[in-house]
């Protein structure tokens, strides 16, 4: 499975046919610590967290299945990495710590151990993968099992895709392979400070152009092509989380390369209007740029399923009823008053406290009626007829409550006074009955629902849909899609820029 991470030969200077030169006194494997090193890593660490926040993480994702799959990868891949290197691997653990700090001296045995690290974190991520994809078609719509099954596989294919990213940028570290000095090489051409504006205005126009067609061109085409063959419209392919290799990629590259990676980006630029000379260095980084971009596409896909397959189910409390409604199936709207903007400040105001109120009527006695409300990020009070029912807290946990009592035949207020506890808060509620000639009704939360702020202005409710089960793996299964299209797209511009600074281009 992991065969295709590093069959290339050890150095790309033997890959051109060329010799390579001695390091410099300056060069960037002295093992002196490195800021860029040091920020390229960090950097990647943030991306990782904030696309994962994005895609709605949380700590109770991590179930207690999912902490057992993570301790069996954290002690299988260094057991087999122990057995197979035995001596050289506790020497390669403090070596690798080292290496997140400053460019560590040639070591063949530890840039071996990094390649065994990708081959077999990449084998083991590929199957947990598969498997938890697996899992998705087999034992859907079983919540159970997809939690039981399906989350550890992902976190484990997580945790698998994370190490074989880093053993790209650890095999760097270690490789006796070196490069002549970007800032030694033959052919650099002085100019003139107009020359130089004019080219920066080229250069910047053109990073410009490349941007609009890459994240507007390309991806109206791709978002209107798997819209097309799926039948969606075409924005719903069109995911923000799937761009994480855009960011991942040029972490990486900076920590692995630092000063030689800020070089490259605007000759990388450049290089799409016309011709550049020769530069090893820039082969190498355009390589590992191509190789990045395909194992970053593969590391963001479980963000989603790890992210959204706790969610399922929640739909069955929606739909299920007892009471014999014949719209058992209606499911309610999450709802807020809309926020409003301050130019002044140029943000957007914190949410307003809201009561939102609806008025039904009912034209025969009630036999039965059932209400089920929850709120997230806020606390809300429920109020039918004016009595006081019941109060949800922030937790996000569906309130369930027999409401015969309250109802009368004929007109019937409803009322939500909710507080808002976070940044993103939102409230849902159905409220359905069965009458005494056994029809039956419901009602629930959506955009028509009236509502106020504190100091009794009329605000505007603005409502999303509540998720099924079903419309939650189709989410899924198009982030997943976005992501390997758009990656796809990244690894294409590496390939062409390999090409571009090599001697054979």
């Amino acid at each position: 499975m992991g065969k295709g991470l590093e069959e290339e030969p050890e150095s790309i200077a033997s890959l051109l046919g060329m010799e390579a030169s001695p390091s410099s006194e300056d060069s960037p494997r002295e093992g002196r610590f490195s800021v860029l090193r040091l920020t390229g890593l960090c950097l990647a660490l943030m991306v990782l967290s904030l696309f994962l926040e994005m895609n709605g993480f949380s700590l109770d994702s991590i179930t207690f299945g999912s902490v057992i799959a993570i301790l069996l990868a954290v002690i299988a891949i260094p057991l087999v990495l122990l057995v197979r290197f035995k001596k050289t691997f506790p020497g390669f653990l403090t070596q690798a710590f080292a290496a997140c700090f400053a460019r560590r001296a040639p070591n063949l045995g530890c840039a071996n151990v990094s390649q065994w690290l990708g081959r077999l974190s990449l084998g083991i991520g590929t199957t947990a993968m598969v498997a938890g994809i697996g899992f998705m078609f087999f034992f859907y719509p079983d919540v159970e099992k997809l939690n039981s099954f399906g989350l550890p596989a992902f976190w484990t294919a997580l945790l698998a895709l994370i190490l074989c990213n880093l053993s790209l940028f650890l095999k760097d570290s270690f490789s006796p392979v070196e490069f002549p000095s970007i800032e030694e090489g033959s052919g650099k051409v002085s100019v003139g400070l107009i020359r130089r504006f004019l080219g920066f205005i080229k250069l910047s126009l053109g990073f410009i152009l490349i941007t609009l067609i890459w994240f507007y061109g390309l991806g109206f085409l791709g978002g209107h092509v798997f819209g097309s063959i799926s039948g969606s419209h075409w924005i719903s392919f069109i995911h923000i989380g799937s761009y994480f290799a855009y960011l991942w990629v040029p972490s990486l590259l900076l920590a692995t390369y630092q000063k030689d990676f800020i070089l490259y980006v605007p000759e990388a630029i450049a290089a799409f209007f016309s011709r550049r000379k020769p530069q090893l260095r820039f082969v190498e980084i355009s390589r590992m740029g191509g190789k990045l971009a395909v194992f970053g596409a593969m590391l963001s896909i479980p963000f989603s399923p790890i992210c959204q397959l706790l969610g399922l189910g929640g739909d069955k409390d929606w739909q299920s009823n007892p009471n014999g409604s014949n719209i058992a199936k209606v499911l309610p709207k999450e709802i807020w008053v809309e926020r409003k903007y301050d130019p002044l400040t140029d943000s957007w105001k914190k949410p307003q406290d809201a009561e939102f109120r609806q008025i039904f009527e009912m034209y025969e006695s009630v036999v039965s009626a059932r209400l089920r409300f929850l709120a997230d990020s806020a606390i809300v009070i429920v109020w039918i007829n004016d009595q006081l029912v019941s109060e949800a807290l922030s937790d996000g946990q569906i309130i369930d409550i027999n409401v015969t009592s309250f109802l009368q035949k004929g007109e019937n207020l409803i009322s939500l006074n909710a507080v808002a506890e976070d940044r993103f808060p939102w409230i849902a509620l159905k409220l359905d009955w069965t009458d005494n000639k056994g029809n039956g009704g419901a009602l629930v939360t959506d955009k028509d629902w009236k509502a106020t702020t504190g100091n009794e202005e009329t605000a505007t409710t603005f409502s999303f849909g509540y998720l099924t089960d079903y419309e939650r793996l189709i989410m899924i299964a198009k982030q997943a899609c976005w992501a390997i299209y758009l990656s796809f797209l990244l690894w294409a511009v590496f390939r062409y820029l390999q090409y571009a600074f090599s001697e054979k281009n």
